[in-house]
């Protein structure tokens, strides 16, 4: 099934309209069948509600308020058969949770090249970033077939000149009495360019940040870069879903800061309103705010501070008169395991011997690599022996405020809801 991608064509407005190509004149569409979405197999739809199905969503990439659109069917001269009858509408914010607009009925196209279409559903300003065009029936044709769509915006509303100062700490690269933070991954030369997010199915993320100037991984002292991580922002009546989201790079003083190193992390392209604001990393539990923050010119965060609530018990660790991100989460589960079922430490030990220079298979091997079984964040992947990755592990499951039994098969769980 075709997945038309509205990102490929509108970046970044405040209001207007978006359409597919296939016009030859204002308002009149080709009878060309290549100017025309067309699908002749079912496929799984997006919305589980809808089952298989012919389908086409649509993405512009952030929310905007949908008002009227206009729709030209089918118009394949001899095959306007193919246009689509029955359908139903859906709309979402983050691609997963669905709202339904309603249940539509297309015209049949006329199968002239001065075709003008006609109105189509009323999105009333909802606001929405992905929109779901569901195949009930045709008009007669076993192939399903759409020639455009073009959506109306009202005002977008969306924050232009937002900006959130964030503070943070990562237990695995924290020194102590709240020093800087380790740059090892920096020094070493293994922190990547691109945000590492997007293509780890344990994130939903699809950004695609990067570090365009080689300079800022140059930078020393307090400004240097420590890791990427990544900001998510959830509305305040759904703690599960996404808006929007931002990979962003942390400094060794706990300021999160945007790709080119300094500037604060923009909140634009995201609608005003109040949000939890979320921080992920790779192989850290994530932390929340423990209510929404409405969101405005300024904003800042301190989550190093004791006195900064966040969403539920025990959600760092305190590190003795500040927070950081408890490390250990290596599979992304949300949970911290030493002992037992989906424990992490497999996740270390396999590192270590599946390494291809691991040629004897040896549970001691120290592999090296920017991987999230590098718990320590030094670079070096250890199972067993000196300034192994595993006691970290081990030490956070033990001493935790909750595991009063001291039992190493306790599970430190977190409970922001992992998307």
């Amino acid at each position: 099934m075709k997945n038309i991608i509205a990102t490929l064509f509108v970046l970044f407005f405040t209001f207007g309209e978006w359409d597919l190509v296939g016009q030859c004149a204002s308002n009149e569409h080709s009878n060309v069948w290549k100017d025309s979405w067309i699908s002749c197999q079912t496929k799984a739809s997006p919305n589980p509600a809808r089952a298989n199905s012919h389908w086409i969503m649509y993405d512009f990439g952030a929310p905007y308020n949908l008002t009227t659109t206009r729709v030209w069917n089918a118009n394949e001269q001899g095959a306007t058969n193919k246009g689509l009858k029955d359908i139903i509408v859906d709309y979402s914010l983050d691609g997963n949770t669905w709202t339904k607009l309603g249940n539509y009925q297309f015209n049949q196209a006329p199968g002239t090249n001065t075709y003008k279409g006609f109105a189509g559903p009323n999105f009333g300003g909802t606001n929405a970033r992905y929109v779901l065009i569901t195949v009930v029936t045709t008009w007669g044709n076993n192939c399903a077939s759409l020639a455009e769509i073009k959506f109306n915006l009202g005002d977008s509303n969306l924050c232009t000149d937002c900006e959130l100062g964030l503070k943070m700490k990562l237990q695995a690269a924290d020194t102590g009495n709240g020093s800087l933070m380790t740059e090892n991954l920096r020094t070493k030369g293994l922190i990547p360019m691109d945000e590492p997010f997007s293509g780890d199915p344990k994130f939903n993320h699809n950004g695609g940040e990067r570090i365009e100037n080689t300079s800022v991984l140059n930078l020393t002292g307090q400004n240097a870069i420590v890791d990427w991580v990544l900001i998510e922002f959830r509305p305040a009546n759904n703690t599960e879903t996404i808006v929007a989201s931002r990979a962003a790079l942390l400094q060794r003083d706990g300021d999160v800061v945007f790709t080119d190193g300094q500037s604060s992390l923009s909140a634009a392209q995201v609608p005003p309103g109040n949000y939890y604001i979320c921080i992920q990393h790779r192989n850290h539990l994530p932390v929340m705010t423990a209510q929404p923050i409405q969101l405005g010119s300024t904003q800042s965060i301190n989550f190093t501070n004791t006195n900064t609530a966040t969403f539920g018990n025990n959600a760092q660790i305190n590190l003795g008169g500040y927070n950081a991100l408890w490390c250990g989460d290596l599979n992304g589960d949300n949970k911290i395991i030493f002992q037992g079922n989906n424990n992490d430490i497999n996740t270390i030990f396999f590192d270590v011997l599946s390494d291809p220079n691991n040629i004897q298979y040896q549970s001691h091997y120290i592999t090296e690599g920017y991987k999230t079984s590098d718990v320590n964040m030094d670079g070096e992947i250890i199972y067993q022996g000196i300034n192994n990755d595993a006691n970290d592990l081990f030490f956070n499951v033990l001493l935790h405020p909750e595991n009063t039994l001291l039992s190493p098969a306790f599970i430190i769980t977190s409970d922001v809801p992992r998307n």
